[in-house]
Parts: structure tokens; C-alpha cells; sequence
């Protein structure tokens, strides 16, 4: 177990000592954000409920390729609807 394991990320260099956002925090605000419950998300993923929970509690932080389909659902415009005549 590393003496770091549950500690908030915090960068003194270049942030002051002021706390970092880590990514299960992220992905709560964001989720939230877009209006998304967990369940949603981890099917928008392909991932479990489960899973999200964990990542939002800080349990565990998923692999860099999971970690990129997060990113591109929760940082995606939202669909706006249109509608076409014709």
C-alpha cells in the first residue's frame, strides 16, 4: 500500500498548495453537470454502476483507455434538438 493511497493530489509547485480535483471528483461534477445518473454513464462507458461508484469514491481510477471514453462522453457538446422541416 503506498503512503500516498488516499491522499488528495496536490501539486505545491505550481498550484500553491491549493487542492487538486481528482478524477473521481471530476467525473461526479461532471456527470452531475450533464444531468447523468451513474447508471447512465457506466452504460454510455460500457462500464458497471459499480465501477463509476468506486471512481467517484476514490476507491479506484481506471485504465488510460477508459479514462479517454470517460473524458470524450463527459467533455462531448451536448446534442442540442433541432428540427428539421421537410
Amino acid at each position: 500500500r503506498s503512503a500516498y493511497e488516499g491522499t488528495p493530489a496536490v501539486n505545491e509547485d505550481n498550484n500553491m498548495g491549493k487542492q487538486v480535483e481528482t478524477f473521481g471528483e471530476s467525473v461526479r461534477r461532471r456527470r452531475e453537470a450533464r444531468g447523468l445518473r451513474r447508471e447512465e454513464l457506466s452504460l454510455m462507458v460500457g462500464v458497471s454502476c459499480r465501477a463509476v461508484a468506486s471512481w467517484e469514491g476514490g476507491q479506484r481510477t481506471p485504465g488510460a483507455p477508459t479514462i479517454r471514453v470517460v473524458n470524450s462522453v463527459l467533455d462531448a457538446p451536448r446534442a442540442k434538438a433541432t428540427h428539421k422541416e421537410g
